[in-house]
């Protein structure tokens, strides 16, 4: 992105939703702390380094050196005291200590010169493994790059026009909307199709860099008779249909625990220009009675009318013309015929589309962007054009849902719920303005795939079906347009300062009054990937790492305290913490002996024939006193 909002930094709770939600803990912090931290844990390792090392080795004594020891108390724990085979010496010693008189064994014994050398091999080979790890990790505990805006409760929130402004306000305002539809146009090119040639980092900017949706093509959405359809190509699979299915409100931003679904469908169909609805009223004028439509001007009974002849205009572009249906009576513009009845809660759109003075280099059978007619006859040979003037129709139908849970309880955005919580009306309010019709109202032609191409009057050879090309161009521009619009109230994005062009006043927060207390809640909760000098640092992690030389410390202090055992193991130097975990794990094995050599009842009659024992003591200390 060209410019990054105001990054929140401190402490926050990262949602996830996978099936279930999982949470990670993160602590966002500028650049400079976040290596002044890692800097800090990479001492707090160094000095750690002799604690390690003094663990290291005496797990190797433990559990290397000390393995024939071990395999006799293992013996005498499962078998028996004296099981052992007692022709396997149980600790290697010099040959010329072989006849001495048998001591109490140690762990600390003579080692050949030869395994000291694998010993200390496999140590360092230990220890410089763990602290690369431990290295690696100290590098890499930054969680991710997601991160908070920060905004002013003030302005957090969706910003419309005043009404009753005068025409200037209303141009510059048209000024604006453009330059955010073209935003998401490009966003939508460069992310989500492959008819951009770059590879802009503004695709890594949104918590998910675009809308995963699926397409199939379906049968004419409208009532057809038996001998016509007013259907381009008649009934079957006429129309193409794409669809998000029900996806989070987290994949926009949000972030929290139980935010709302979202599904959004779009509906695209070419309308059949000899059906009926097109009325020739002079010579090269047409008018197009697909319903009243309201306009600045006032009301009219049709809905478009055409003059002259398009290629005679010197103009290498697309003529278009866009008018919308909603379920907003108040902002209804266009109310469609019966042939075309609007299905209930849902958004229409129809799109006049007429090439102007454009030779392409082929031949081209779509049904709006029909192209048969050779231009040799004026001197461009295997050159074509449409030399019927009538412009041809293209109607998208958007259907929007917005679900409190998963593909149930579902409603339209066209009414606020206040019982239904400020990331209901979040989401509603960004979906209800990412209609097809918001999606190519201010660039017109220029929103069109097949203009980009058009080079010197000419334009190459367009797909047989480009008409299907163009409905997912302007699908992926109405995505890209939800996920700009909730980024917009999130930071409150509206023309201040000098970008106002001193119409700033007229601008008005558009929030409803029961959601003003809770916006700013929601807007600090905005999750985007940050590009600016901050970082992420998971705290989890962050605590694991810290705890680790504060464990070695503590391993590895010295205890003068014996390890209470009739025949504890010998080691040079007094015992370490380390020492009495490991010889309590060994005793534990008498425990587990107890468990699953003995059923219960033999294991009371064994602990009721040691109490009787203990109880006999006594008597039998002071008969051999006696």
């Amino acid at each position: 992105m060209a410019s990054d909002p105001a990054v929140k930094t401190g402490f926050w709770t990262n949602y996830e939703p996978d099936g279930k939600y999982s949470e990670s803990y993160l602590w966002t912090v500028s650049e400079i702390w976040g290596t002044i931290f890692k800097v800090l844990l990479g001492v707090a390792f160094g000095i750690a380094w002799p604690w390690a090392k003094v663990i290291l080795q005496r797990t190797w004594l433990w559990f290397t050196l000390s393995w024939p020891w071990l395999k006799r108390k293992w013996k005498d724990l499962w078998y028996g005291s004296g099981s052992h085979d007692e022709e396997e010496p149980l600790l290697e010693r010099p040959p010329e200590q072989q006849d001495q008189s048998p001591k109490r064994r140690g762990l600390m014994r003579w080692i050949p010169v030869e395994k000291a050398d694998l010993v200390l091999a496999v140590i360092t080979a230990l220890v410089a493994f763990l602290y690369a790890v431990a290295g690696g990790a100290v590098g890499e505990i930054p969680a991710d790059t997601l991160g908070r805006t920060y905004t002013p409760k003030s302005a957090c929130g969706p910003w419309d026009l005043k009404r009753d402004v005068d025409r200037r306000v209303k141009d510059f305002d048209k000024l604006v909307l453009a330059q955010k539809e073209a935003r998401a146009a490009a966003y939508g090119r460069d992310c989500y199709g492959s008819h951009s040639v770059y590879t802009p980092g503004r695709c890594d900017f949104f918590e998910s860099p675009q809308i995963e949706y699926t397409v199939e093509k379906v049968d004419c959405p409208f009532k057809c008779l038996e001998d016509r359809c007013i259907c381009a190509t008649g009934s079957y699979e006429t129309a193409l249909r794409l669809s998000t299915g029900s996806f989070s409100a987290d994949k926009l931003g949000l972030n929290g625990r139980d935010l709302p679904f979202i599904r959004r469908t779009s509906t695209f169909v070419p309308l059949d220009i000899n059906n009926g609805f097109v009325v020739e009223t002079g010579k090269l004028e047409y008018r197009y009675d697909l319903g009243p439509v309201y306009t600045s001007e006032g009301y009219r009974n049709y809905t478009f009318d055409t003059w002259g002849i398009p290629f005679n205009w010197d103009i290498a572009a697309y003529s278009v013309s866009v008018y919308e249906s909603t379920p907003f009576p108040e902002y209804d513009a266009w109310q469609p015929i019966k042939e075309l009845a609007r299905p209930e809660n849902t958004y229409m759109t129809a799109i006049f589309i007429s090439p102007c003075r454009i030779a392409y280099n082929g031949r081209c059978e779509d049904p709006i962007f029909l192209a048969t007619d050779d231009l040799g006859d004026i001197g461009l040979p295997n050159k074509f054009y449409r030399e019927d003037t009538r412009a041809r129709v293209l109607i998208a139908i958007d259907e929007m849902e917005v679900c409190r849970q998963k593909d149930t309880d579902c409603y339209p955005p066209s009414e606020s719920n206040p019982e239904f919580g400020i990331e209901y009306e979040f989401v509603r309010t960004a979906l209800r303005r990412s209609s097809t019709f918001q999606s190519i109202e201010n660039r017109l032609g220029e929103a069109l795939v097949a203009s980009e191409s058009i080079s010197d009057f000419e334009s190459p050879q367009l797909d047989k079906e480009q008409w299907i090309i163009e409905s997912q161009a302007l699908f992926n521009t109405s995505l890209a347009r939800l996920q700009f619009n909730m980024l917009d109230m999130a930071t409150g994005n509206h023309p201040t300062g000098a970008a106002a062009g001193g119409f700033e006043s007229a601008y008005e927060n558009s929030t409803p009054a029961w959601a003003k207390r809770q916006m700013g809640r929601m807007c600090d909760n905005y999750k985007f990937h940050m590009s600016g000098p901050y970082t992420n640092i998971s705290i989890p992690y962050a605590v694991a790492l810290l705890l680790v030389p504060i464990v070695l410390f503590v391993l590895s202090r010295n205890t003068k305290a014996p390890l209470d055992d009739n025949d504890p193991p010998r080691i040079y130097g007094n015992y370490m913490v380390f020492d009495r975990i490991i010889w309590w794990i060994c005793r534990g094995a008498k425990w587990a002996r107890s468990i699953f050599s003995k059923g219960p009842s033999e294991s009371q009659e064994s602990r009721s024939q040691e109490s009787q024992s203990q109880e006999a003591e006594p008597h039998d200390q002071s008969s051999s006193q006696a």
